[in-house]
């Protein structure tokens, strides 16, 4: 569909209103624009007319408002990026090529003109950049504006914390920038990580906190407990558990989140949008009006994560003429374009750990064989194409049913479904890796409590491995599994031959059956290398910034 570019400023701008009253936390509307065109400013330096826009509640709201979609509207492929780069995934398609950018970074071929990386940097100083707006210029001088700039510090210390883990010392901007500032070089190192814990530390003192586990209107906005957890990750990032853990301990004890007790399957789904257990999410309104201005934002886990279920592998089911409908069997959409396939060494790390013939709750829930596909009402269409990137297995957490669409039959990278970008799971492992060796018995009862809804079997003592292999599986597709990987410093050897041999997955039957041709395509030259350890800075970059210097290798 073509939009025009005055249809798609209306969009953002509906959107935007839609957005202030969200945050705002009423269901009446607040009777303001974004004020797009105000807060939309070229970065040449001079602020001084929006000097004296923010001065009122009404003004700032309108400004983070607009920091809110920038944060979420450039979210979607730069999520794509965090997994396509982990050892959980293939890069799939329909054709190989079909997107060569995202092959490129999951097998490890890449360089500084990659789409996907200079999206990412882009996005993160985009960020960056409409925080610093309300941190400048902000005075938090009452208990609305001082809500809104402790926002601002909190997305400012995300953005730095994922420029500082996947660059290492890209520039650090603490204010926005005037004239003669903009060739800035490298940060020292730490100092990214230094301005996030001051930012996230920042935010845990001004933002309120949810009245209760119920709560679900203060949790539309960044809280306290989100930027404690966040706080915690940069601190652990810097090396120090025991005040991560501080951190982390803080919001599991608070008792204002628990793990949801729905079906497992449906964690990421719309089904459990702003639950009990989303500490940091992206809030999505179910809504038609606001179709157009969602776009790219649902890459991440409609368009690109779920399973290729238009024009190949998995069509749903067939009327008595054979004609392939909209909906199948199982209640899901059929028009997703997604790429990313789960790998055989995930499904193993699943089986060998659920206890029950291999096929327990949680693996069940998550990922599907061609044959369980089948059984859920699935039908596979054989022998049409040999799908490239894949074992013939299929990420059932991150299918797209009809539920989850705005509209039936919407295109379907317009789904209801919030941006998860924190749950309790992630928050009670991050706990026990910090104190796996100095508290194993808390370590031990935090891994239990998630093995405990995944219905696997508990542990009577738990090791860092099988800290690692229970974040692998509870966060598998969720963004996670990369930066941890890096972090722990496996990186090197798990992804080494990342992308040497690419593997094919071809139909052979209408019963779920198929066979895997494991050389399909290979490259001896692919695969993690020591200059992988951070990405490169887009040459774009390099080129119009004298000042960056490139990371060593690229």
């Amino acid at each position: 569909m073509t939009k025009t570019k005055n249809e798609r400023i209306m969009k953002k701008n509906n959107y935007n209103h839609w957005m202030l009253t969200a945050i705002a936390g009423c269901a009446m509307a607040l009777g303001l624009s974004a004020c797009t065109d105000e807060l939309d400013i070229p970065q040449n330096g001079n602020i001084s007319t929006k000097e004296e826009y923010y001065k009122t509640d009404d003004q700032a709201l309108s400004g983070i408002a607009e920091t809110y979609y920038q944060w979420m509207s450039g979210y979607g492929k730069f999520f794509v990026l965090l997994d396509a780069l982990s050892d959980d995934f293939w890069a799939g398609g329909v054709n190989r090529n079909m997107d060569a950018n995202l092959e490129q970074l999951n097998e490890y071929t890449f360089n500084s003109d990659n789409d996907y990386i200079v999206a990412a940097y882009e996005y993160l100083y985009k960020v960056v950049y409409y925080s610093n707006l309300i941190i400048n210029n902000v005075e938090p001088d009452t208990e609305g504006k001082t809500r809104c700039v402790a926002e601002a510090h909190f997305l400012r210390g995300w953005a730095n914390f994922y420029l500082a883990a996947l660059w290492g010392t890209p520039p650090c901007l603490d204010h926005v920038l005037k004239n003669g500032e903009y060739s800035q070089g490298p940060s020292q190192p730490g100092e990214l990580l230094k301005l996030a814990v001051e930012d996230f530390t920042y935010a845990k003192q001004k933002l309120p906190t949810k009245t209760d586990v119920n709560d679900k209107t203060t949790g539309q906005r960044i809280t306290s407990s989100a930027a404690t957890v966040w706080l915690g990750k940069a601190l652990l990032w810097q090396g120090d558990k025991a005040a991560a853990a501080k951190e982390f301990q803080e919001v599991i004890n608070s008792k204002l989140y628990k793990l949801w007790d729905g079906d497992l399957s449906l964690i990421t789904r719309s089904t459990s949008n702003n639950c009990c257990e989303n500490i940091l999410e992206a809030q999505t309104p179910r809504d038609p009006n606001y179709i157009w201005s969602c776009e790219g934002w649902y890459n991440s886990n409609v368009f690109i994560h779920g399973y290729r279920g238009f024009n190949a592998y998995y069509l749903g089911a067939f009327d008595a003429n054979q004609q392939m409908g909209g909906l199948d069997n199982a209640g899901m959409a059929t028009n997703t374009w997604g790429y990313f396939n789960p790998r055989q060494e995930l499904l193993d790390v699943f089986v060998a750990d659920d206890g029950k013939g291999g096929w327990g709750y949680r693996t069940t829930s998550f990922l599907k064989t061609g044959v369980q596909m089948l059984m859920s009402g699935i039908l596979q269409y054989a022998d049409v194409v040999t799908q490239p990137g894949s074992d013939g297995i299929w990420c059932w957490k991150n299918r797209l049913r009809l539920e989850d669409d705005i509209y039936e039959f919407a295109y379907p990278m317009m789904a209801c479904i919030t941006q998860r970008h924190t749950r309790l799971a992630e928050v009670l492992l991050l706990a026990a890796e910090c104190l796996v060796e100095t508290d194993n018995a808390t370590a031990t009862k935090y891994v239990n409590e998630v093995r405990t809804r995944a219905q696997a079997p508990l542990k009577s003592s738990v090791t860092l491995d099988d800290i690692k292999k229970e974040k692998r599986m509870e966060l598998c597709g969720e963004g996670i599994r990369y930066l941890d990987i890096q972090r722990w410093g496996d990186a090197p050897t798990l992804l080494a031959n990342q992308g040497k041999e690419v593997h094919s997955y071809t139909a052979t039957d209408y019963a779920g059956n198929g066979k895997v041709n494991k050389q399909a395509w290979t490259n001896s030259s692919a695969g993690f290398k020591d200059k992988h350890k951070l990405l490169p800075y887009p040459r774009v970059e390099t080129e119009i910034n004298k000042a960056t210097i490139q990371n060593p290798g690229w």
